[in-house]
């Protein structure tokens, strides 16, 4: 659903059992969605980006049940809020908490982004998306958690997340 609030807000909303499949989809529907609700001051390609790293997290470490992704753009294309939501397991919450903190205490997140490239090769496994999602798309992140579900918001907000 594409829903425009005023002058000053549109809002992409999605809700759904998402495949792995549909990450890619989604991406360039964000990315269309971006560039023609603000596109002077386009930043499609990194709020896009920051969905589909999102995304793939929460197929990754999901129950199966709903994602929830909601794209907010402000007028003039700031602000920007991204949320996604999805059920998940204590062990997941709690690995994402770890992370987000070590992120948020991170000065540099340029210097991040490498380190955890480096540890990703070395470890094989993953890890890497919400240190890109810092970096590369200049969004602040934070989780907040509600029973079994946890929603990751990304904001370029100073003071942080409010969606």
């Amino acid at each position: 659903m594409l829903e425009a609030r005023g002058a000053e807000r549109a809002e992409l909303f999605l809700r759904s059992r998402l495949p792995w499949e549909g990450i890619d989809e989604v991406r360039r529907v964000v990315a269309s969605f971006c560039a023609s609700t603000a596109p002077v001051a386009d930043r499609s390609a990194q709020v896009s980006l920051a969905v589909h790293e999102l995304l793939e997290n929460a197929v990754a470490h999901g129950r199966g049940d709903d994602v929830v992704l909601s794209v907010r753009i402000g007028d003039g294309g700031s602000p920007i809020r991204i949320s996604v939501s999805n059920a998940c397991g204590a062990e997941a919450a709690e690995a994402l908490r770890l992370r987000l903190a070590e992120i948020s205490a991170s000065p540099d997140p340029l210097q991040l982004y490498v380190q955890t490239m480096r540890d990703s090769v070395e470890s094989e496994g993953g890890g890497l998306g919400l240190a890109r999602i810092r970096y590369e798309s200049n969004l602040v992140l934070e989780a907040r958690y509600d029973g079994a579900r946890v929603t990751v918001l990304a904001s370029d907000e100073v003071g942080g997340c409010h969606a």
